[in-house]
């Protein structure tokens, strides 16, 4: 089972990319983050949205690695009427066409997916591609590929609950989409219901006149997509030679865990009795590959934030989503905010990351209000990684020069006095599945050494050269560039076959800057070296670019490291 430092990390690719979005409520962003994660891997260049179905309220939507559009952006009439009309399920659907033209004038002629947000992608979507460059307008999968009635989700029940499956869905903005999804919107704006005796199951059931009304519908029946429940009777899932998952020996592309309560182990969907935990063959190391990317992805900290509007109806049981599930997930929620960061390889362009231009302004704003309450001695409120709790934070330097050059690495923990980019690599360390099973990790920061909650999980050391057998190795106490290269070499040295090396720079890293420390940590003999960047108003978190950056030391290495590497200056790992 993989954590977040083995993970592929993100390269370009041939593949086109994509424009998707999801849909889901606040307590939901760690499945959010799981699926974008997913898809990034496989495709890069990926344009990914979350429509929120939700409050805002204190919810720190900047600190994610794309975009958060809210209900207020969407224009819809009859809002008020639609939130005091329908249940969590219900008004989470119904944004879907409001969504869609959203982005349709965003990226005219351009092809929209929707995905829900539990689901994780396996591989490049290559068939949708090929039906894209036959010119489809739209793609739709069908729940079943054939007759299924002696199936537990059986012909019946499709006709009850659509024949297409709306976890998925294709629509290129052409004006005659545009038209049809209009229709649609208002259709779900009174009509977006579990109403099943008049042929009526929230968004879905209405896709189903979709081939009727969108020329160039394209109906996806590759075996890999959508792989679910509901048709798991007809799709042997597997691996191939390679560790590829398949699905009837094609390639499983994504799977769609419905029903699934990621807290509980022993339970695959709420929504079948015959395909369970002991029943699902393969399908149980998906679902556990599934749950580790949730809850990497900050589950413990989303499922505590209460939804603002009806979970259930009065007068109506939510039978999709149970409203006991959120009151458990409250219950045993985590306190400490998530830190989601974007990861991405050593040989992907730096530009392969910058953010929309809205979502950069509304973090600049953010930083420049912070930066003047700075200035004005105003402590700024949030959460400290080391001390886990609640603290005030403040920048010492803009007190004492309110005009510096550089300020938005500064702030520190008034409690621990523990810098920002410290609190980064502590909040990463904590986030990640190797710090509790790490049994060593080698520092240079005293306040790791006497973090409570990291000794728990490990034994954290001093940075010193002769250590040996370490599993991680944290440098962010050097400014000096000299120490930087000595300390390189001695992690490389102490650090075990496998191991990782965490380096977070006390000052905003430019482009040469990243460069250097890059080919430095490789000339050392690291592999594998990718950037994770951050941003988070809750954790005191301010600027762009923080970046930590990551190397692998292989499990094999034949590299010979002369003494002399720890005299050279730096600057002769630069390109000229």
């Amino acid at each position: 089972m993989t954590d977040i430092f083995d993970k592929t990390p993100s390269k370009p690719s041939k593949e086109p990319g994509m424009i998707v979005f999801t849909i889901c409520s606040r307590n939901f962003m760690g499945y959010a983050q799981a699926l974008w994660e997913s898809l990034k891997q496989h495709n890069p260049d990926v344009i990914f949205h979350v429509g929120l179905c939700d409050e805002v309220g204190d919810f720190d939507v900047l600190t994610h690695p794309f975009e958060i559009i809210q209900i207020s952006e969407l224009g819809i009439s009859r809002w008020e009427e639609m939130v005091g009309r329908y249940d969590i399920t219900e008004l989470n659907t119904s944004l879907k066409p409001f969504l869609f033209l959203l982005l349709f004038s965003r990226y005219p002629g351009q092809p929209i997916f929707y995905i829900d947000p539990d689901i994780l992608a396996f591989a490049p979507f290559r068939e949708i591609s090929n039906l894209l460059d036959d010119g489809a307008n739209c793609v739709l999968t069908p729940h079943v590929n054939g007759p299924s009635e002696y199936a537990e989700m059986n012909d019946q029940q499709f006709l009850r609950y659509g024949v297409y499956n709306l976890g998925f869905c294709l629509l290129r903005a052409t004006p005659e989409v545009r038209r049809v999804v209009s229709w649609w919107a208002r259709r779900l704006e009174t009509q977006c219901v579990v109403d099943l005796e008049h042929g009526l199951f929230v968004d879905q059931k209405w896709a189903d006149l979709f081939p009727a009304y969108i020329d160039k519908t394209a109906i996806l029946r590759h075996p890999g997509y959508n792989v679910a429940y509901w048709n798991l009777a007809q799709r042997l899932v597997g691996q191939d030679n390679n560790g590829d998952w398949t699905v009837n020996n094609e390639k499983l592309r994504f799977f769609h865990f419905s029903g699934n309560k990621i807290e509980n182990e022993n339970e695959f969907s709420r929504h079948t009795q015959i395909f369970t935990i002991d029943t699902i063959g393969d399908v149980k190391d998906i679902l556990a590959i599934y749950r580790l990317a949730v809850e990497r992805n900050g589950h413990a900290y989303y499922r505590g934030i209460p939804y603002a509007f009806n979970w259930g109806h009065e007068g109506r049981k939510n039978v999709h989503t149970p409203a006991s599930m959120q009151a458990d997930r409250q219950l045993n929620a985590s306190h400490i905010p998530h830190l989601p960061l974007e990861f991405i390889a050593d040989d992907a362009a730096d530009n392969a990351r910058e953010p929309l231009p809205a979502w950069a302004a509304q973090r600049r704003a953010v930083d420049q209000n912070i930066r003047k309450k700075a200035i004005s001695g105003i402590e700024i409120e949030g959460f400290c990684a080391i001390c886990n709790e609640a603290r005030h934070f403040s920048d010492p330097g803009l007190l004492e020069h309110p005009q510096p050059s550089v300020w938005s690495q500064n702030f520190i923990c008034n409690t621990c006095q523990t810098p920002s980019h410290t609190r980064a690599v502590a909040k990463l360390l904590a986030q990640t599945n190797a710090a509790p099973s790490a049994r060593r990790i080698m520092t240079d920061h005293p306040a790791l050494l006497t973090c409570n909650w990291l000794a728990l999980k490990a034994e954290v050391i001093p940075f010193q050269e002769k250590a040996t057998s370490i599993d991680v190795a944290v440098i962010c106490d050097s400014l000096d560039e000299q120490d930087l290269a000595i300390k390189f070499t001695q992690a490389f040295t102490a650090i075990a076959a496998g191991g990782h090396i965490l380096v977070s720079y006390p000052m905003p890293l430019d482009t040469q800057l990243k460069d250097t420390l890059r080919r430095l940590l490789k000339t050392v003999g690291f592999s594998e070296v990718r950037m994770a960047f951050y941003w988070s108003e809750k954790l005191c978190h301010f600027g762009d670019p923080q970046i930590i950056l990551i190397g692998h030391k292989p499990a094999q290495t034949d590299k010979f490291l002369s003494p002399a590497v720890l005299h050279v200056p730096i600057d002769k790992y630069s390109d000229k």
